[in-house]
């Protein structure tokens, strides 16, 4: 398949969105002559083929094992972080009404964005990161908006993974009731100290286990970490069953409880700003864009419908265990949900409803370790992306770090492990840096970037097969197809108004974020 001949350039042609489950093979990386000029020289490829397996001397060469299964336990793993802790208490605010609609509609959109604005533009272009995307689709600014988002999200949201998995192995003054207090019984000033136990807990496994280079060596890790999440909302239907035997369950609130949510927040105006807060909460709990394109080189074989095949399997694993937590949650602790989920899966607050002391304990102890192990994959995960901003920013590639001596590479994920815990040690809590997040970076590059580029690609074939002077023979014939292909005029019309919907749907989180500041 490498020597079939070249069939058309990308800008010039509509062809390609009559039949999605064709890719351009990545010509540039195998040795041979990229396009001069704005047009990118394409090569389809049938459904099946490795387009983006290496290739050594002008040949590819197929590799072996399908990986899906790996890949989309990964992406999960990077979807289910510390977002999931904060998903009940905004279910719960917003009703189970609105709640659902909302869940559903950011997953929906979040998939099309993956899909759509990250995976197929990338295949068609070629480019092998979000960045590289970004620069040849909307220009350099844009790109450097890009690279600004991602690090803020990632960066913060390795942040509140270790605030969390401090409340996790320390746990909360004044008692201090931690997996390291549970477990050795220990209760002095070293087992209560959150500087201490994360900066033990960075030195001595995060570090180490961040160095790797590659996502595959996780696999067993990120296994273990959505497993956890599913006997998490395994535990929650087994509280949710003992609280309705015992009359303890509380019927979640089908729509937002406004009068009392006007009391708590001083009017009818904070209560809107906290409504508003949870959208961003929701969308920064299905984010992954960040992680995609460092994903998608160990998916084997390597095809368009694969890899967004890949997405969407992620996307429902998490939002299906979003939703019966999120539910369960509601339903058992009621009014007196705590912004995190594990504030209140404690075995003081366990016992009356499993009528057990000793079940309570186990139960508790289940989902913190279980909680462990997955906000320490995710840690780990969400160290690719922000090495590929370090790489890209100072290097001028993510390649270049990645093949980078082991020195430079352990001091960049030295200083990403070390400005992450010494501001998580100061950090109160998740709610705040989650919405703030989830509103301006993991909007921008999860919503409002992706629109763009979907926009901007539809935009160059409207003026390629246009005419418009210049065109000469080889547009004449494109243009003719893509004028007299109904479908594709559809299919365009279709990506252009889902677009447009993501854009200005995100621009109003992104605005709302500082209105919500200022008021």
């Amino acid at each position: 398949m490498a020597g079939r001949p070249l069939r058309e350039p990308l800008l010039a042609a509509a062809a390609a969105d009559a039949a999605p489950d064709r890719l351009p093979s990545r010509r540039s990386s195998c040795g041979a002559p990229g396009g001069s000029s704005g047009a990118v020289s394409v090569v389809v490829e049938e459904e099946g083929e490795d387009a983006r397996s290496g290739c050594s001397g002008g040949g590819g060469v197929p590799q072996q094992g399908d990986t899906f299964n790996i890949c989309a336990f990964n992406l999960s793993k990077v979807i289910l972080g510390a977002g999931l802790m904060a998903m009940p208490k905004a279910m719960f605010l917003l009703g189970v009404v609105p709640g659902t609609f909302l869940m559903v509609a950011i997953g929906l959109l979040t998939h099309y964005t993956l899909a759509t604005g990250l995976i197929a533009s990338s295949d068609r272009l070629g480019a092998k990161s979000y960045a590289a995307l970004v620069s040849r689709t909307l220009g350099v600014r844009a790109e450097g908006l890009l690279q600004l988002s991602v690090f803020v999200t990632c960066w913060v949201m390795e942040v509140v993974f270790l605030v969390v998995i401090a409340d996790i192995l320390v746990g909360h003054p004044p008692d201090f009731h931690g997996l390291i207090s549970e477990l050795t019984g220990a209760t002095g000033r070293a087992a209560s100290s959150r500087p201490l136990v994360l900066g033990v807990l960075c030195a001595f496994v995060l570090l180490p286990l961040g160095s790797m280079r590659s996502m595959e060596h996780l696999a067993t890790v990120n296994i273990i970490g959505v497993a956890s999440n599913a006997v998490f909302a395994l535990l929650m239907l087994v509280l949710l069953a003992a609280a309705c035997a015992r009359g303890l369950a509380v019927p979640p609130p089908l729509m937002p409880r406004w009068g009392e949510l006007s009391r708590e927040a001083g009017g009818g105006v904070g209560a809107a700003l906290v409504l508003a807060s949870t959208a961003p909460i929701i969308l920064s709990c299905f984010t992954c864009h960040q992680s995609l394109h460092p994903l998608l080189p160990s998916l084997r074989p390597y095809t368009t419908r694969r890899a967004q095949g890949v997405v969407a399997t992620s996307l429902a694993i998490a939002g299906v265990l979003y939703y019966v937590i999120s539910l369960c949650a509601c339903a058992v602790f009621g009014p007196s949900l705590h912004d995190d989920i594990l504030t209140d899966a404690t075995a003081a607050r366990m016992a009356p409803i499993l009528g057990s002391e000793a079940a309570a304990r186990g139960a508790a102890l289940v989902v913190r370790a279980g909680y462990l192990l997955s906000l320490t994959g995710s840690f780990l995960l969400l160290l690719f992306p922000l090495r590929h901003v370090l790489g890209e920013v100072l290097l001028g590639g993510h390649e270049e770090l990645a093949a980078s001596s082991n020195r430079r590479w352990l001091g960049a994920t030295a200083a990403l492990t070390g400005t992450a815990y010494a501001t998580a040690c100061f950090l109160p809590g998740i709610w705040g840096a989650l919405s703030l997040v989830g509103a301006t970076a993991a909007t921008a590059q999860a919503w409002i970037i992706p629109s763009l580029i979907i926009l901007a690609l539809d935009s160059k074939r409207l003026l390629s097969s246009g005419g418009g002077g210049g065109g000469g023979a080889e547009a004449g014939p494109a243009a003719a197809a893509g004028a007299g292909s109904g479908a594709a005029g559809w299919a365009r019309a279709r990506r252009r108004g889902a677009a447009g919907v993501i854009l200005v749907v995100g621009v109003f989180m992104f605005a709302q974020a500082f209105v919500g500041a200022f008021l």
